[in-house]
C-alpha cells in the first residue's frame, strides 16, 4: 500500500544516509547517500522502510505531513 506526504516547501528533500568515502588498499571508495526528495511538495512511496522512516522523522508534524484520506487508486 502506498503512502503520500505533503510539504509547504515545493523542493522539499530529507537526507536518508549521507554520502560518504572510505579508502580501501589506499584508493578512496564513494559509497552514494540517498534523500528522498518531494516533487512540487509531495512524495509518495510505497517502499515500507521509507514509510517507517517518514512516519519517525522528526520533522514530521512540521516541514511535512502524511495524507492519512483513503483513496480509491491504492494510497493510503
Amino acid at each position: 500500500m502506498k503512502s503520500r506526504f505533503f510539504s509547504k516547501c515545493k523542493n522539499y528533500q530529507i537526507l536518508v544516509t549521507p554520502t560518504s568515502v572510505d579508502v580501501k588498499n589506499n584508493i578512496p571508495v564513494l559509497s552514494h547517500g540517498k534523500k528522498i526528495e518531494f516533487k512540487n511538495g509531495e512524495y509518495i512511496t510505497g517502499d515500507k522502510k521509507e514509510i517507517e522512516f517518514l512516519r519517525k522523522h522528526k520533522a514530521l508534524g512540521i516541514d511535512f505531513v502524511e495524507d492519512k484520506t483513503p483513496t480509491e487508486d491504492g494510497l493510503k
